[in-house]
């Protein structure tokens, strides 16, 4: 019993010396800020138009670059069922220019292998151009494949884009 008690009493005296006893200040880590949200549409190429869809955004997010990539490449409109990208598979955002209210989207040479009808591909400049025209700083904009308006990329006309969707009616408002 005294071996016990020894152990007791070494133990007591041990959260006395530590302050196990008293009372002691607990900081608790600080809540994290809530980030700052901004209401963007993005739209989407439907068989009879654009359709829309709001979503909020974290502030840190709301660049055209951000915008534009979740809307091509990541999950667009989802108003009618899941997402199905309206760009050829592989397609990048290269750059995002913006100058004296122009935004100059240039995209990689994937652009170029679009599919559907006519109807279908003017809708599809119309969402990018309609998205992006949300921003106050984005009035117009034009589309270029690797850096370039004219010329061929794996023997098709850049300028031609997609038929009868050509880059000479650019730039969009």
């Amino acid at each position: 019993m005294g071996k016990r008690l020894s152990i007791l009493l070494a133990v007591v005296l041990l959260l006395l010396v530590s302050g196990g006893c008293g009372r002691q200040k607990v900081e608790l880590p600080p809540m994290p800020k809530e980030e700052p949200m901004v209401r963007v549409t993005f739209y989407s190429p439907a068989a009879d138009g654009l359709i829309g869809e709001d979503r909020d955004i974290p502030k840190s997010g709301y660049r055209p670059e951000k915008v534009l990539q979740e809307l091509i490449i990541k999950k667009g409109v989802r108003a009618k069922g899941p997402f199905q990208p309206f760009l050829p598979p592989g397609t990048k955002i290269l750059r995002i220019k913006i100058k004296d209210k122009l935004a100059t989207v240039n995209f990689s040479r994937q652009v170029l292998n679009v599919g559907g009808s006519e109807k279908m591909q003017r809708y599809a400049v119309a969402a990018i151009v309609k998205t992006l025209t949300q921003f106050p700083q984005i009035e117009m904009v034009k589309f270029q494949v690797e850096g370039r308006e004219k010329g061929k990329i794996d023997g098709k006309n850049i300028e031609d884009w997609w038929g009868e969707v050509t880059l000479r009616e650019q730039p969009w408002k």
